[in-house]
């Protein structure tokens, strides 16, 4: 499913990242991009971590196999168009009209940074904790986001590895 998000004559609020998104046409075309392409459906779905493929506007235009899985699993909706917090139903990402990466606690999010970076053409690993509205399903994540392109249009791969056990484990031995 497609979520429609029509471009809006002025710039949206924001405490951090754009506000923007891609219309609904402009994600059809970077779906038939990425699906057309023989390499990268396989190449996401070969990797065990969470991946998904981001456009210039931080919108999911596709997920790997683990993310999809991760997703059923959890009851989290399937939808092309979102921002990750938005996907991943992080309770910050709810906090702004803008949605994900543009409320003040974004500047605190080391997704939302991995992601600035990668807008600007750089890449790096950082830390993440995505705050869930259910108890018990907070994510920690170790994520990776680097800038790509494919047939000129601007993405970004989005990987995210989860070490929430890891992170629960050294807590609680504190």
């Amino acid at each position: 499913m497609v979520i429609d998000s029509p471009r809006a004559p002025s710039p949206l609020p924001t405490e951090f990242l754009p506000a923007e998104r891609a219309t609904a046409e402009e994600l059809e075309r970077q779906i038939t991009i990425l699906r057309t392409s023989p390499i990268v459906g396989p190449l996401l779905d070969a990797v065990l971590g969470f991946v998904t493929v981001l456009n210039r506007h931080r919108q999911v235009v596709l997920i790997n196999e683990a993310l999809r899985g991760y997703m059923l699993s959890h009851g989290l909706p399937l939808e092309v168009g979102g921002r990750p917090g938005e996907m991943l139903q992080c309770v910050t990402a709810a906090a702004s009209v803008g949605g994900c990466g543009t409320s003040a606690a974004c500047r605190y999010c080391g997704a939302a940074h991995r992601l600035a970076a990668a807008l600007a053409g750089g890449s790096g690993l950082r830390e993440c904790r995505i705050r869930r509205e259910a108890a018990g399903q907070d994510l920690d994540l170790l994520v990776r986001v680097t800038p790509i392109v494919l047939q000129d249009e601007p993405f970004m791969i989005f990987a995210a590895l989860d070490v929430s056990h890891e992170r629960r484990f050294s807590i609680s031995a504190i």
